[in-house]
């Protein structure tokens, strides 16, 4: 009697590439700069540190610095 072995990782696996749509690509900013607004909001970072994150941020994601989505 064989036993059956079965992936149980949690998550999607490396190999596959995240999609690049713009609709993901600003979730994933949005998300990202929920993060670092929560921690300007206590106190953690200043308003100055929160737009440099924002800016790494919108060029990783390859937002415009311009756009109505920021």
């Amino acid at each position: 009697m064989a036993i059956r072995t079965v992936n149980t990782a949690v998550g999607t696996p490396p190999a596959e590439k995240q999609p690049d749509d713009l609709n993901s690509r600003l979730l994933r900013y949005r998300t990202s700069t929920a993060v670092f607004r929560s921690m300007a909001e206590n106190g953690i970072l200043t308003e100055a540190d929160y737009q440099k994150c924002c800016d790494i941020l919108a060029e990783k994601y390859s937002i415009s610095l311009c756009s109505i989505f920021r």
